[in-house]
Protein backbone atom coordinates (compact mmCIF):
# COMPACT_ATOMS: atom_id res chain seq x y z
CA UNK A 1 0.00 0.00 0.00
CA UNK A 2 0.89 3.17 -1.05
CA UNK A 3 0.76 6.46 0.82
CA UNK A 4 0.63 10.08 -0.48
CA UNK A 5 -0.80 13.49 0.19
CA UNK A 6 -3.48 14.75 -1.78
CA UNK A 7 -2.45 17.93 -3.74
CA UNK A 8 -5.99 18.59 -5.57
CA UNK A 9 -9.50 16.94 -6.62
CA UNK A 10 -10.96 17.79 -9.93
CA UNK A 11 -13.98 16.22 -11.86
CA UNK A 12 -14.05 13.26 -9.34
CA UNK A 13 -10.15 12.84 -9.69
CA UNK A 14 -7.72 13.15 -6.96
CA UNK A 15 -4.33 13.97 -7.62
CA UNK A 16 -2.00 12.42 -5.16
CA UNK A 17 2.18 13.15 -4.27
CA UNK A 18 3.66 10.01 -3.42
CA UNK A 19 6.28 9.35 -1.02
CA UNK A 20 8.18 8.84 -4.26
CA UNK A 21 7.95 12.23 -5.05
CA UNK A 22 5.05 11.14 -8.38
CA UNK A 23 2.15 12.35 -8.77
CA UNK A 24 -1.07 9.76 -9.69
CA UNK A 25 -4.21 10.45 -11.19
CA UNK A 26 -6.31 8.81 -8.71
CA UNK A 27 -9.99 7.53 -8.41
CA UNK A 28 -11.53 6.12 -4.90
CA UNK A 29 -12.07 2.62 -4.52
CA UNK A 30 -16.04 1.59 -3.65
CA UNK A 31 -19.52 2.42 -5.32
CA UNK A 32 -19.70 6.10 -3.77
CA UNK A 33 -16.82 8.99 -4.03
CA UNK A 34 -15.99 10.88 -1.57
CA UNK A 35 -17.74 14.33 -0.71
CA UNK A 36 -16.34 17.78 -0.08
CA UNK A 37 -16.60 16.60 3.88
CA UNK A 38 -14.13 13.54 3.22
CA UNK A 39 -11.08 14.31 2.05
CA UNK A 40 -9.59 18.23 1.21
CA UNK A 41 -6.00 19.44 0.09
CA UNK A 42 -3.27 18.02 2.04
CA UNK A 43 -4.93 15.46 3.55
CA UNK A 44 -3.06 12.30 3.92
CA UNK A 45 -4.27 8.68 2.15
CA UNK A 46 -3.61 5.15 1.33
CA UNK A 47 -3.88 3.86 -1.83
CA UNK A 48 -2.64 1.38 -4.96
CA UNK A 49 -0.98 1.96 -8.28
CA UNK A 50 -3.33 -0.26 -10.93
CA UNK A 51 -1.76 -1.60 -14.01
CA UNK A 52 -2.56 1.29 -16.24
CA UNK A 53 -0.48 3.70 -13.50
CA UNK A 54 -3.23 5.28 -12.11
CA UNK A 55 -3.95 5.70 -8.49
CA UNK A 56 -6.75 4.13 -6.35
CA UNK A 57 -7.72 5.84 -2.97
CA UNK A 58 -8.51 3.37 -0.31
CA UNK A 59 -8.52 5.40 2.87
CA UNK A 60 -8.27 8.53 4.58
CA UNK A 61 -5.49 8.85 7.27
CA UNK A 62 -6.19 10.81 10.35
CA UNK A 63 -5.25 14.60 10.04
CA UNK A 64 -3.24 16.60 12.50
CA UNK A 65 -5.56 19.62 11.41
CA UNK A 66 -7.86 21.15 9.50
CA UNK A 67 -8.42 24.64 8.36
CA UNK A 68 -11.59 25.58 7.30
CA UNK A 69 -12.65 28.35 4.87
CA UNK A 70 -11.17 27.40 2.67
CA UNK A 71 -10.48 24.29 3.76
CA UNK A 72 -6.68 22.60 3.84
CA UNK A 73 -5.54 19.59 5.97
CA UNK A 74 -2.46 19.11 8.01
CA UNK A 75 -0.92 22.55 7.40
CA UNK A 76 2.44 23.09 9.27
CA UNK A 77 3.48 26.68 8.43
CA UNK A 78 0.97 29.80 7.40
CA UNK A 79 2.83 32.67 6.27
CA UNK A 80 0.95 35.69 6.34
CA UNK A 81 1.79 37.74 3.50
CA UNK A 82 1.37 41.58 3.28
CA UNK A 83 2.44 44.20 1.25
CA UNK A 84 4.27 47.70 2.54
CA UNK A 85 2.61 49.62 -0.40
CA UNK A 86 0.16 48.97 -3.43
CA UNK A 87 -2.38 48.14 -1.50
CA UNK A 88 -1.26 49.55 1.68
CA UNK A 89 -1.20 46.94 4.29
CA UNK A 90 -4.09 45.89 6.08
CA UNK A 91 -2.85 45.75 9.75
CA UNK A 92 -6.25 44.18 11.28
CA UNK A 93 -6.18 41.48 8.57
CA UNK A 94 -2.48 40.30 9.62
CA UNK A 95 -2.90 40.37 13.18
CA UNK A 96 -6.08 38.57 12.70
CA UNK A 97 -4.47 35.65 10.55
CA UNK A 98 -1.62 35.70 13.02
CA UNK A 99 -4.27 35.01 15.37
CA UNK A 100 -5.76 32.10 13.45
CA UNK A 101 -2.49 30.56 13.31
CA UNK A 102 -1.88 30.83 17.06
CA UNK A 103 -5.45 29.30 17.50
CA UNK A 104 -3.91 26.26 15.52
CA UNK A 105 -0.22 26.20 16.52
CA UNK A 106 1.09 26.26 13.55
CA UNK A 107 5.11 27.78 12.88
CA UNK A 108 4.35 31.53 11.73
CA UNK A 109 6.27 33.28 9.28
CA UNK A 110 5.62 37.07 8.26
CA UNK A 111 6.48 38.43 4.97
CA UNK A 112 6.47 42.02 3.89
CA UNK A 113 6.64 42.29 -0.02
CA UNK A 114 6.77 45.30 -2.02
CA UNK A 115 10.12 46.75 -0.10
CA UNK A 116 11.10 48.03 -3.15
CA UNK A 117 7.93 51.05 -3.09
CA UNK A 118 8.88 52.09 0.27
CA UNK A 119 12.13 54.39 2.04
CA UNK A 120 13.86 52.24 4.74
CA UNK A 121 12.37 54.62 7.52
CA UNK A 122 8.86 53.88 5.80
CA UNK A 123 9.27 50.05 6.44
CA UNK A 124 10.78 50.32 9.99
CA UNK A 125 7.71 51.71 11.07
CA UNK A 126 5.22 48.95 9.81
CA UNK A 127 7.92 46.49 10.77
CA UNK A 128 8.19 47.65 14.69
CA UNK A 129 5.15 46.34 15.89
CA UNK A 130 5.92 42.81 14.92
CA UNK A 131 9.64 42.17 16.37
CA UNK A 132 9.67 40.93 19.41
CA UNK A 133 6.30 38.70 19.16
CA UNK A 134 8.46 36.13 18.10
CA UNK A 135 7.69 35.47 14.56
CA UNK A 136 9.67 34.90 11.47
CA UNK A 137 9.84 37.89 9.60
CA UNK A 138 10.75 38.05 5.72
CA UNK A 139 11.23 41.46 4.11
CA UNK A 140 10.64 40.44 -0.25
CA UNK A 141 10.34 42.01 -2.89
CA UNK A 142 9.06 40.09 -5.53
CA UNK A 143 10.50 42.87 -8.42
CA UNK A 144 14.07 43.11 -7.22
CA UNK A 145 14.37 39.50 -6.50
CA UNK A 146 15.06 40.48 -2.61
CA UNK A 147 13.76 37.92 0.01
CA UNK A 148 12.94 35.22 -2.31
CA UNK A 149 15.77 32.79 -1.44
CA UNK A 150 15.07 33.19 2.11
CA UNK A 151 11.11 32.45 1.72
CA UNK A 152 12.34 29.29 -0.67
CA UNK A 153 13.92 27.99 2.38
CA UNK A 154 11.51 28.55 4.66
CA UNK A 155 8.61 26.95 2.42
CA UNK A 156 11.09 23.63 1.96
CA UNK A 157 9.37 20.91 3.79
CA UNK A 158 6.69 22.18 5.23
CA UNK A 159 2.41 21.83 4.14
CA UNK A 160 2.77 25.82 4.06
CA UNK A 161 -0.12 28.53 3.27
CA UNK A 162 0.30 31.90 1.61
CA UNK A 163 -2.57 34.10 3.30
CA UNK A 164 -3.10 37.69 2.83
CA UNK A 165 -5.13 40.60 0.91
CA UNK A 166 -5.64 40.20 -2.57
CA UNK A 167 -2.68 42.04 -4.32
CA UNK A 168 0.02 41.54 -1.88
CA UNK A 169 2.29 39.64 -4.13
CA UNK A 170 1.67 36.05 -3.36
CA UNK A 171 1.66 34.63 -6.69
CA UNK A 172 4.46 36.94 -7.85
CA UNK A 173 6.34 35.67 -4.92
CA UNK A 174 5.80 31.97 -5.81
CA UNK A 175 6.48 32.45 -9.08
CA UNK A 176 9.70 34.17 -8.54
CA UNK A 177 10.84 30.63 -5.96
CA UNK A 178 9.90 28.82 -9.03
CA UNK A 179 9.31 30.61 -12.29
CA UNK A 180 7.81 27.46 -14.15
CA UNK A 181 4.83 27.89 -12.02
CA UNK A 182 3.34 30.85 -14.03
CA UNK A 183 0.96 31.69 -11.54
CA UNK A 184 -1.38 34.60 -12.69
CA UNK A 185 -0.62 37.77 -11.21
CA UNK A 186 -3.08 39.87 -9.83
CA UNK A 187 -3.95 43.69 -10.91
CA UNK A 188 -4.21 46.44 -8.94
CA UNK A 189 -7.02 48.46 -9.61
CA UNK A 190 -5.90 52.35 -9.53
CA UNK A 191 -8.72 53.81 -7.65
CA UNK A 192 -8.87 51.27 -4.86
CA UNK A 193 -5.44 49.92 -4.42
CA UNK A 194 -6.61 46.54 -3.86
CA UNK A 195 -5.46 43.46 -5.96
CA UNK A 196 -8.35 41.09 -7.61
CA UNK A 197 -8.45 37.71 -6.94
CA UNK A 198 -6.54 35.62 -9.46
CA UNK A 199 -6.64 31.92 -7.61
CA UNK A 200 -9.73 29.98 -8.02
CA UNK A 201 -9.62 27.24 -6.07
CA UNK A 202 -7.75 25.21 -3.17
CA UNK A 203 -4.63 23.59 -4.58
CA UNK A 204 -1.21 22.62 -3.05
CA UNK A 205 1.33 23.77 -5.18
CA UNK A 206 4.67 21.20 -4.80
CA UNK A 207 8.07 23.16 -5.51
CA UNK A 208 10.76 21.95 -6.94
CA UNK A 209 13.12 22.24 -3.82
CA UNK A 210 10.65 20.57 -1.28
CA UNK A 211 7.40 21.63 0.56
CA UNK A 212 3.96 21.77 -0.69
CA UNK A 213 1.87 25.35 -0.62
CA UNK A 214 -1.20 26.92 -0.97
CA UNK A 215 -2.21 29.95 -2.76
CA UNK A 216 -6.04 31.02 -2.91
CA UNK A 217 -7.76 34.15 -2.35
CA UNK A 218 -10.29 32.77 -0.06
CA UNK A 219 -7.38 32.58 2.71
CA UNK A 220 -7.19 36.54 2.96
CA UNK A 221 -10.29 35.73 5.70
CA UNK A 222 -9.43 32.29 7.40
CA UNK A 223 -12.30 30.97 9.70
CA UNK A 224 -11.41 32.20 13.32
CA UNK A 225 -14.43 30.10 14.67
CA UNK A 226 -14.96 27.64 17.78
CA UNK A 227 -12.40 29.73 20.31
CA UNK A 228 -14.01 31.66 23.48
CA UNK A 229 -13.15 35.73 24.13
CA UNK A 230 -11.90 34.93 27.03
CA UNK A 231 -9.20 32.99 25.24
CA UNK A 232 -8.49 35.58 22.67
CA UNK A 233 -6.11 37.02 24.88
CA UNK A 234 -3.93 33.81 24.87
CA UNK A 235 -2.95 34.21 20.70
CA UNK A 236 -1.31 37.52 21.56
CA UNK A 237 1.71 36.76 22.83
CA UNK A 238 2.63 40.21 24.01
CA UNK A 239 -0.07 39.77 26.33
CA UNK A 240 0.91 36.43 28.17
CA UNK A 241 4.00 38.19 30.55
CA UNK A 242 0.95 40.23 31.96
CA UNK A 243 -2.36 38.82 31.75
CA UNK A 244 -1.10 36.64 34.63
CA UNK A 245 -1.36 39.82 37.08
CA UNK A 246 -4.84 40.90 35.84
CA UNK A 247 -7.45 40.76 38.49
CA UNK A 248 -10.10 38.77 37.03
CA UNK A 249 -8.79 34.82 35.67
CA UNK A 250 -11.36 35.60 32.77
CA UNK A 251 -10.60 39.12 31.88
CA UNK A 252 -10.92 39.85 28.88
CA UNK A 253 -8.76 42.84 28.40
CA UNK A 254 -11.14 45.19 27.69
CA UNK A 255 -12.99 47.03 29.85
CA UNK A 256 -12.38 45.01 33.63
CA UNK A 257 -10.92 46.61 36.19
CA UNK A 258 -7.47 46.21 37.35
CA UNK A 259 -6.50 44.98 34.01
CA UNK A 260 -2.43 44.11 33.48
CA UNK A 261 -2.63 44.23 29.84
CA UNK A 262 -4.41 47.43 29.45
CA UNK A 263 -1.66 48.65 32.26
CA UNK A 264 0.79 47.50 29.69
CA UNK A 265 -0.67 49.24 26.76
CA UNK A 266 -0.94 52.75 28.74
CA UNK A 267 2.57 52.49 29.51
CA UNK A 268 3.81 51.27 26.02
CA UNK A 269 4.72 48.38 26.40
CA UNK A 270 2.03 46.52 23.87
CA UNK A 271 1.47 48.22 20.43
CA UNK A 272 -1.33 50.63 20.25
CA UNK A 273 -2.71 49.43 16.54
CA UNK A 274 -2.42 45.50 17.70
CA UNK A 275 -4.39 45.77 20.85
CA UNK A 276 -6.98 47.93 18.48
CA UNK A 277 -6.72 44.86 16.52
CA UNK A 278 -7.58 42.35 19.29
CA UNK A 279 -10.80 44.26 20.24
CA UNK A 280 -11.92 43.73 16.76
CA UNK A 281 -11.17 40.36 16.79
CA UNK A 282 -12.85 40.19 20.54
CA UNK A 283 -15.98 41.64 19.48
CA UNK A 284 -16.24 39.59 16.40
CA UNK A 285 -15.77 36.34 18.66
CA UNK A 286 -18.71 37.98 21.20
CA UNK A 287 -21.05 38.60 18.07
CA UNK A 288 -20.62 34.27 17.05
CA UNK A 289 -21.51 33.60 20.42
CA UNK A 290 -24.21 35.65 20.46
CA UNK A 291 -23.43 37.91 23.53
CA UNK A 292 -21.05 37.99 26.24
Amino acid sequence: MEKGTLLKRYGGFYYVLSQNNEIYESTYRGRHRLTQEDIYPGDYVEFKINDEGKGIIEGVLPRKNLITKPSVANITQLVCVAAFKNPNPNLYLLDRLLAIGEMNRLKIIICFNKRDLVSHDQAERILEAYRGLGYGIIVTSAKQNIGIVELETELSNNISVLAGQSGVGKSSLLNGIQPGLNLKVADISEKLKSGRHTTRSVELIKLSKGGLVADTPGFSRLDISGISAEKIGFLFPEFLPHRENCRFSTCTHSSEPSCAVIDALNRGEINKDRYTSYLAILEEVKNEEGGY
